[in-house]
């Protein structure tokens, strides 16, 4: 009879580990599951940095900042308001002297301390200007 109550005993150490070896696996893939799901939806400054640029370089090759240096903003508003609802940008032009021209933001898009800026310079009428454009996410 003490046999059987030692295979019993050890019958129940083996279960007991098997039971903890298994919430501890759950635990860890539990775990790498949440760390993975967190890391989806951070904000990156370099890609809104990249999108600054990108949108500056479509301005100028349709000339739309030409255009804003001469009076036609309607180009630039409609751009900027067909950014993604979550980016907010605002386009400032300048000359050569640091004056400003114009400034154009989003419609509906608040302040926001966390700017991204991107500056551009370009060519107009065989004068220099450069574009600033302040992006944040809303």
């Amino acid at each position: 009879m003490e046999t059987i109550s030692f295979i019993k005993e050890k019958k129940g150490f083996v279960f007991t580990l098997d039971a903890i070896l298994a919430i501890l696996a759950t635990v860890v893939i539990l775990i790498s599951i949440y760390s993975i799901l967190s890391n989806v939806n951070t904000v990156n400054n370099d890609d809104l940095h990249k999108i600054t640029l990108s949108s500056l370089a479509i301005l100028e090759k349709n000339n739309y900042l030409s255009n804003g240096v001469n009076g036609n903003f309607s180009n630039i508003n409609n751009f900027l308001n067909s950014l993604p609802s979550q980016i907010c940008a605002n386009i400032s032009l300048y000359n050569v002297d640091n004056n400003i021209i114009n400034s154009n933001k989003k419609n509906g898009c608040s302040s926001s301390d966390n700017l991204v800026v991107g500056r551009r310079v370009f060519v107009s009428d065989y004068n220099v200007y450069y574009a600033k454009m302040e992006a944040w996410y809303e």
